[in-house]
């Protein structure tokens, strides 16, 4: 469903039938209304899609410059024989671990009526930008880090051991996992439909361990939109390694292991609980999350400055 938010002079269109990342969209929402709060001055129309939307013909029956923006939340770092190829999907420049051969730089997205595209990924970003295939894609890409959780004051009993949120449980490296969980003691618990802010962290806070591993044997880039929102609501993240990842702000707060590692890792954390939530959950700065925010708020109003800038001899209005 599509609504319309009237800030000062500026109008912003948004969709709130937004699904797994609705969380994602309203807080990339939120970070523009404050935007626009805080710059009265502005005649702007925002439209704001994701991926598998297009309102970018929306009518917003006034002479405000219009800039769409869209939210790509998809992996780039892919390697050959995954699902969702497109035949002129090249190589970039980023090696596959122990091989001399190099991850595809996958873009699902028709970027070229937005002004802005934005990920929540930075490995994705710099697999496209350091590629130098795509350069009119790049100078749009901005990154916003999923940071969506303010400080939790925690008074949940850890009830659940190990937390994991696959919403496709048959892809054959998660059913395993999942086959192996079930065989053991640990309460387990797997949220396939579950997106809704506060009933996630109502999971959330009752966790010690969430695992996350990659969908499938193609597709390696790490699901920052899982990992950091855990983590903010102190939970310990196991995650299989992937690309890039030093490039995340926080990395030294995940707890990194190979795919056949993770097994033995959860009874190693489950055993010593309380050392490694010293040294990687109660390490991490509740306020962190200002951090995040201050950072995301100045990277997208930047680059919606400079989109507004851009259009001013290019007045697109109906």
């Amino acid at each position: 469903m599509s609504r319309i938010l009237k800030i000062n002079n500026s109008y912003v269109r948004y969709n709130t039938d937004n699904e797994i990342i609705q969380d994602y969209y309203m807080y990339i929402l939120n970070i523009i209304k404050d935007f626009l709060e805080q710059n009265p001055d502005l005649n702007l129309n925002i439209n704001i899609d994701r991926l598998n939307t297009n309102y970018t013909e929306f009518k917003f029956n006034n002479t405000n410059k219009i800039i769409n923006i869209i939210i790509d939340y998809e992996h780039s770092l892919v390697i050959s024989g995954g699902r969702g190829l497109s035949n002129d999907c090249k190589k970039g420049v980023i090696e596959i671990e122990n091989t001399k051969d190099f991850y595809l730089v996958r873009i699902n997205l028709d970027h070229t009526n937005y002004d802005i595209v934005i990920n929540y990924s930075m490995p994705n970003i710099i697999n496209i930008t350091n590629s130098g295939l795509y350069p009119e894609l790049s100078d749009k890409l901005v990154h916003v880090s999923p940071s969506l959780y303010k400080r939790v004051d925690n008074k949940e009993e850890k009830s659940i051991d190990i937390l994991t949120s696959f919403i496709n449980i048959h892809e054959p490296r998660r059913k395993k996992l999942l086959d192996h969980l079930s065989k053991t003691n640990y309460n387990h618990k797997n949220l396939t439909n579950c997106f809704d802010y506060n009933l996630l962290q109502h999971e959330y806070l009752k966790t010690k361990i969430m695992i996350n591993i990659r969908q499938t044997d193609h597709h390696h880039t790490i699901e920052e939109l899982r990992i950091l929102p855990a983590l903010q609501n102190k939970i310990l993240v196991v995650c299989e390694r992937g690309p890039l990842y030093e490039h995340l702000s926080y990395y030294r707060h995940i707890i990194f292991v190979e795919y056949h590692e993770i097994l033995d890792k959860i009874k190693d954390i489950l055993d010593n609980y309380q050392e490694y939530y010293d040294k990687y959950v109660n390490s991490f700065d509740p306020d962190n999350y200002i951090n995040f925010y201050n950072y995301n708020y100045k990277n997208l109003s930047t680059k919606i400055l400079s989109a507004s800038n851009n259009l001013s001899n290019n007045i697109k209005n109906i």
